[in-house]
Parts: C-alpha cells; structure tokens; sequence
C-alpha cells in the first residue's frame, strides 16, 4: 500500500461538521481502535474484514460476512482499496435536520430488527425528520437485510417501489 493512499484513508476529512485536520473516525466503524491500526499498518484487507463483520454484525450475535460464500467474500476484499478511501466521505453527521428535511419524496427505509444500534441509528434519525418516511423492520436481519433475510427484503422493496395507495403496507 503505497504511503498516498494511506494518508488518504488516515487523514483530513474536511465533510464531516466541523472536520478538521483530525484522523478519520474509525471509532464510528467497526470497533475502532483495531480498525484504525489494521488500516494504519497497512493490513488494509484485514481492516476491511474487520469492517465488514461489524456492519453486518447482529445484535443476536454472529455476522453474515462469515456466512458469505467465499467468491463474495473475496470481491469484497479486492474492494478494500476502495472501502476505506470512500470511508473519507463521511458518515453523514454533517446532514443536518434541515438538509435532510428537504427531501420531498417519499422515502421507505428498511431495518433489520438485528441491526447494530449504531447502524440503526442513522436509520431512526432519517424517519424522526422526515414526516414522509415509513420504516420498514424486517424480522430475523441485521444490517446486511439481502442476506440474512432475502425474501423479505425483496418483498419490501417491490412494496416500496408501488404508488403509495397501493401499498399494503
């Protein structure tokens, strides 16, 4: 991993509210600490593992990472590069009410009821401002819904995508 991309990933991140010249915020991502030194070290693919069992984590316990047929699991560390360099992007904390307020379509937003909270709380802050926002729990998911729960979240979606009159929902 060249010294460059490593900055790119460890350094400034200027979207966040009030960014500064601080490092990123690995603490918000995969029980911090290890995922800032796995990356920092350069163990890059490792870092993103890590990641990825955090995110997909349930609150029952397990991952669905682990649970990913081994083609998956490879595209997804060949991704890592680019994993970690979106990661500069933000978490979406500089979204502030009124910005998110301006939205003026409808929204669906899908929970897995096995969600991480802090995953899930992103999810709870866009339905708390926005009136049109219909949460959706999808029962038996954590956060990686398409896998732990691929009929459901499927139903859901085909339900989202209908008129609003005619959902069932």
């Amino acid at each position: 991993m060249s010294a460059r991309f490593l900055r790119s990933i460890s350094g400034p991140n200027h979207h966040e509210e009030g960014g500064n010249d601080t490092d990123i915020h690995y603490e918000e991502f995969g029980d911090g600490p290890p995922l800032q030194q796995l990356a920092v070290a350069g163990r890059i693919t490792d870092a993103v593992e890590h990641f990825f069992r955090w995110a997909s984590s349930r609150t029952s316990g397990g991952n669905a990472y682990d649970g990913f047929g081994p083609a998956l699991q490879a595209a997804l560390r060949d991704s890592a590069p680019a994993l970690l360099g979106e990661r500069r992007g933000g978490t979406g904390a500089y979204l502030t009410p009124e910005l998110i307020g301006k939205v003026e379509c409808p929204v669906t937003c899908l929970l897995g009821d096995l969600t991480n909270p802090v995953l899930a709380g992103g999810t709870d802050r866009i339905v708390g401002v926005l009136p049109q926002a219909e949460l959706v729990p999808i029962a038996g998911a954590g956060h990686a819904l398409p896998f732990d729960q691929p009929e459901k979240f499927a139903a859901a979606v085909r339900a989202a995508c209908r008129p609003r009159e005619e959902s069932p929902r």
